[in-house]
């Protein structure tokens, strides 16, 4: 059975940008690298959620379900948390909006989650410009990730705590680009990173 987990730091892949003791990370799957849509539940799942927003309208029915599975899977970890003011944002994507790439999964999953949660939705970020997706195996740098970055007009002042969401854990380059401006700006607020799936390797 599937359960929220924290990333410790063990197991056969490092998450080199992750440190466990100052940077808190949580996952609710495992996505076997490599292992393809039939490999288990979370792939396919990982799979349909990922799907191009060019996809037939037959596909992105199944985008549309797993974007609807992660916001449950989150508002279940999360819908006792409602006693300190909280915020939830994203990952911003590859592709800049106005891009016809643009995909905006993690906005839609954000804002469902916190309108059944009571937290605030804010979007923090946005890429000055397109960029390669990491997965298709571009340079995983949390510091070039971060130049790419600009804040949008939003303050986290108000609040106490603030969820960083995102689809997949492979290297933490693009979390830890994002918590280390965010934690420059406001060194108070407590960050944590909440992850669909974390990558791992098929055991041989």
């Amino acid at each position: 059975m599937c359960r929220w987990m924290e990333w410790d730091g063990t197991g056969r892949r490092t998450r080199p940008f992750i440190d466990p003791s100052t940077h808190a990370v949580f996952y609710y799957r495992q996505y076997i690298a490599g292992g393809g849509y039939q490999k288990s539940e979370s792939n396919q799942l990982i799979t349909n959620l990922k799907k191009r927003i060019t996809a037939p309208e037959s596909e992105l029915y199944y985008k549309e379900k797993a974007i609807d599975k992660f916001v449950d899977e989150l508002v279940g970890l999360l819908k006792s948390d409602t006693q300190t003011p909280t915020c939830m944002t994203w990952i911003p994507p590859s592709k800049v909006k106005g891009d016809p790439e643009y995909d905006d999964r993690m906005e839609q999953v954000v804002h469902k989650a916190c309108r059944k949660l009571n937290f605030t939705a804010l979007e923090t970020f946005q890429n000055k410009k397109s960029r390669p997706q990491l997965h298709y195996g571009n340079t995983r740098n949390p510091y070039d990730i971060a130049k790419n970055l600009q804040w949008c007009d939003s303050s986290l002042q108000k609040f106490d705590e603030l969820f960083i969401v995102d689809d997949v854990l492979t290297t933490g380059a693009s979390f830890r680009a994002m918590h280390d401006l965010i934690h420059e700006k406001y060194p108070s607020l407590q960050i944590v990173g909440l992850f669909w799936a974390i990558t791992v390797d098929e055991d041989p």
